[in-house]
């Protein structure tokens, strides 16, 4: 890629043509040799040759990298990326001239598909090729796609609980974009809305959530576009929940319940039995309630987080301890939890193995799991979860 005789050799040899084929009638193959290893200069007629001969442009065979090396650079490496070889994408990518690439979709394409992959093997560096790609995207009005990769940003500062910096950097984008009076087809702005309703619950802003939620729920009907609707269902039934509002958690859970069968979701079914589950366990006390639907949901799912979390709640409140605590033990956290609500979720279950022990009178294993709940709780947003887990490490050391 560095010379213009090693660009026409690796094109070639990605056509699967020798020397000769590649010389055909009109050049000989020790010249072509010689253009190869930079020990000859083509004539603008013997270049415009090679460059139909390869199926690209003179212009192309001419910069550092083609938009047609790009093209296949994005197809040699599409199968690992999705097959999660992430080092593999790396090790194909490494030699990519990033400070010469055309302003083009396939650069971005590129340079987007590099920085996640930089990403998913912990390099450093990957925000720098994120924001080149993100740029190329806007300067091409590509606004759609630049929607798209934001939410992957926004995703890698979630995992880090960087939640305000991501908020900032959405607000920063949409203000951007409105100033460059971008245009965003429907699925970029439900995507666009989906994150930024994510981030305001995210940062304790419930009210200015609440109001985005129901006017991207209504944005969603209006279009007939139905993309991320699930995931604002499952928003506003939990909110609605902590905020004991029964008339709007009847509403959505309706609503999720409708869109379930709709689709014909196994998913989407149980994610409503774990809501009414946990409904039930949390803020109605009915552990008999709970009960009953936590064993719906173990007929289609079996022994899963979800599971274990809710049922132990029900044991729990059942007075039924030692029970409570092994299905509590069999709770494993997941990896795509990465967002306060979900996580406040995971800290009460420890809390409620420090309860457990506690009433089982082994302290010190109450005290492990009830600092652990604390601390990792301490920086998120105030919830009835992060008020649980402070009355537990209260009842612990007494």
């Amino acid at each position: 890629m560095d010379t213009l005789g090693v660009r026409i050799k690796t094109l070639r040899k990605r056509k699967k043509l020798t020397l000769e084929g590649l010389a055909g009638t009109e050049m000989t193959k020790g010249m072509l040799s010689l253009i190869e290893n930079n020990k000859a200069k083509p004539s603008m007629e013997s270049l415009t040759y090679i460059a139909g001969r390869l199926g690209v442009s003179v212009n192309e065979l001419l910069e550092t990298i083609s938009i047609t090396e790009i093209r296949e650079l994005l197809q040699e490496t599409e199968d690992f990326f999705n097959k999660k070889e992430y080092e593999k994408v790396v090790e194909l990518l490494s030699s990519l001239p990033l400070d010469s690439l055309p302003l083009s979709y396939e650069s971005a394409a590129i340079l987007e598909r590099y920085s996640r992959a930089y990403y998913y093997t912990g390099r450093r560096d990957w925000e720098d090729m994120y924001i080149e790609a993100e740029e190329m995207y806007t300067t091409l009005n590509l606004h759609n796609e630049a929607a798209r990769l934001l939410s992957f940003l926004v995703k890698a500062y979630m995992e880090e609980r960087n939640y305000n910096q991501a908020f900032e950097l959405i607000s920063e984008r949409k203000k951007r974009w409105e100033n460059e009076n971008a245009s965003l087809n429907i699925l970029g702005k439900l995507e666009l809305d989906y994150n930024e309703i994510l981030l305001l619950f995210a940062i304790g802003k419930y009210k200015d959530a609440k109001k985005k939620l129901k006017s991207s729920i209504s944005l969603s009907y209006k279009s007939s576009t139905f993309y991320q609707i699930e995931g604002l269902y499952r928003l506003a039934c939990f909110y609605a929940m902590m905020n004991k509002e029964e008339q709007d958690l009847d509403f959505y859970l309706k609503k999720l319940t409708l869109f379930g069968e709709f689709i014909d979701s196994d998913e989407t079914r149980s994610a409503v039995l774990i809501l009414k589950a946990h409904y039930h366990n949390k803020y109605t006390r009915n552990h008999k309630k709970a009960d009953q639907v936590i064993e719906e949901y173990y007929h289609i799912n079996g022994m899963d987080p979800y599971y274990a979390m809710e049922k132990g709640k029900s044991l729990f409140l059942a007075n039924q301890f030692e029970q409570a605590l092994k299905c509590f033990l069999e709770f494993k956290e997941i990896p795509e939890w990465i967002h306060p609500f979900d996580l406040s979720l995971m800290y009460e279950v420890y809390a409620y193995i420090a309860r457990c022990y506690l009433e089982l009178g082994e302290k010190k294993k109450a005290v492990h799991f009830s600092t652990y709940a604390l601390e990792g709780i301490e920086s998120l947003p105030n919830t009835p979860y992060k008020e649980f887990v402070k009355k537990t490490a209260l009842l612990v050391k007494q």
